[in-house]
């Protein structure tokens, strides 16, 4: 229950105060990204929770002004994906793009391997100071964001270390991978454009 009240206090009170460049720009109207949850909508997972209370108290502690989202993957025949357009808001460019896959210390370690929009090994990573190592495994996929992107979405299979024949017999040891994306936030373009 504390968790939830730190990550309500943080998201809600300190998201908007703290707010650097990279593929993608929003330069559109302002996007309402905190609305109404429709009815029947999964709660995020609980390893979601517990990073983004994390991340929000390194914030604090750091005094970071990047805008930090976080958000649970959609699992498809064994795949984990999200889409690729990205929500934000004017001003806002897009810094880092992380995959983030809890896992248990003293466990073996999974691996992930992207399948769409391009097939391949992701290399774990150790992320930025704000991604504290408690939420997981870190691979960073900010390339997979850029305007030169193909396809809608990102997936990712979670493979045991013996590769890919073993990875039927693997399961996620805590919970299933999420996304953690950093923006870099400019006030006055904000401003210009008619949002804030």
């Amino acid at each position: 229950m504390s968790i939830h009240f730190a990550v309500w206090l943080s998201c809600g009170l300190l998201s908007p105060l703290l707010s650097a460049a990279a593929a993608i720009e929003c330069t559109g109207e302002k996007d309402d990204l905190l609305r109404k949850m429709p009815v029947g909508l999964p709660l995020p997972t609980e390893c979601l929770m517990e990073c983004t209370a994390l991340i929000y108290a390194r914030k604090v502690q750091l005094r970071d002004t990047r805008n930090v989202r976080l958000k649970d993957a959609t699992e498809e025949t064994g795949e984990y994906c999200w889409a690729l357009d990205l929500k934000c808001n004017v001003g806002e460019s897009l810094q880092h793009a992380f995959v983030v896959l809890p896992a248990e210390a003293g466990r073996e370690q999974p691996t992930l391997r992207s399948t769409v929009p391009v097939a391949g090994p992701l290399r774990g990573h150790p992320g930025p100071d704000l991604l504290h190592e408690s939420c997981g495994l870190r691979y960073d996929v900010t390339r997979h964001f850029g305007a030169g992107s193909a396809g809608t979405s990102l997936c990712v299979q979670v493979l045991a270390q013996q590769g890919p024949t073993a990875a039927a017999d693997y399961s996620v040891p805590q919970c299933p991978p999420f996304l953690v994306t950093f923006w870099h936030h400019r006030p006055n373009v904000a401003q210009q454009g008619g949002g804030g």
